[in-house]
């Protein structure tokens, strides 16, 4: 049976049966859209689910969980290490587009060559639930804090690729995105990755990528290969 489109909002721990309060942005949202008590409304959480409520309160922002409408299982992650452009305004679209296409979790990294090194986690965890209600997708990328991109190779499973433009033995975007499987992908800054740090993601079980003859911004970099990984594996 298909889903009646509602208006869609995001509370990370909606649970059948409660009534939550929105957060801010969300409420405002509610207001923007002029919904009354008592209007029906979609939200989705962290967790790929997708409920019918109640608009209780549209003043604060009250929802109540009605019904479990659909349950989706994430079947392979895709997690992005992202050097944060010294324009933040680029970072924002990829993680806007990155949540878009079907990334599982995306962490800042701070490199050697790094040109940012602090980002606000809440807004582009905004800018992600933006992004996933206006796709329908009913999952949102975790995004953390700025992480030193050492501790960021060390602790993410999966098959890991590290994305320079150094000589070396490096797969081909083409290649590597046939790969079965949790993925992480590493993109560094506009400076690139350093030899070091090259070195020191190997020891890590990480692959070297190449994204081709052309020399890419970080940002074009980043869509490249998370879209080359998803259109291989949908």
């Amino acid at each position: 049976m298909q889903v009646q489109d509602l208006p869609r909002f995001y509370h990370a721990s909606a649970q059948l049966g409660n009534t939550v309060d929105l957060m801010e942005d969300e409420v405002r949202h509610l207001k923007v859209l002029r919904l009354n008590n008592g209007d029906p409304v979609h939200l989705i959480d962290v967790e790929g689910h997708l409920f019918e409520g109640k608009v209780m309160d549209r003043k604060k922002g009250l929802i109540h969980v009605e019904q479990l409408l659909e349950s989706q299982a994430v079947e392979r992650r895709l997690t992005l290490l992202l050097a944060p452009t010294k324009n933040i305004n680029r970072t924002e679209w990829v993680v806007e587009k990155a949540t878009e296409i079907g990334v599982t979790k995306i962490i800042p990294i701070q490199c050697e060559h790094s040109e940012r090194d602090q980002v606000k986690v809440e807004r582009l965890l905004r800018i992600a639930i933006s992004a996933a209600k206006q796709s329908k997708d009913l999952f949102l990328p975790v995004i953390t804090e700025m992480t030193p991109f050492e501790k960021a190779i060390a602790q993410e499973s999966g098959q890991g690729w590290i994305a320079h433009c150094m000589d070396g033995d490096k797969t081909s975007l083409r290649q590597a995105s046939d790969s079965t499987g949790n993925q992480v992908i590493a993109i560094g800054p506009e400076g690139d990755f350093t030899a070091s740090e090259v070195v020191l993601a190997k020891q890590q079980g990480y692959r070297g990528l190449d994204l081709g003859a052309k020399r890419l911004r970080t940002e074009t970099a980043a869509i490249a290969a998370i879209l080359a990984f998803q259109m291989a594996n949908p």
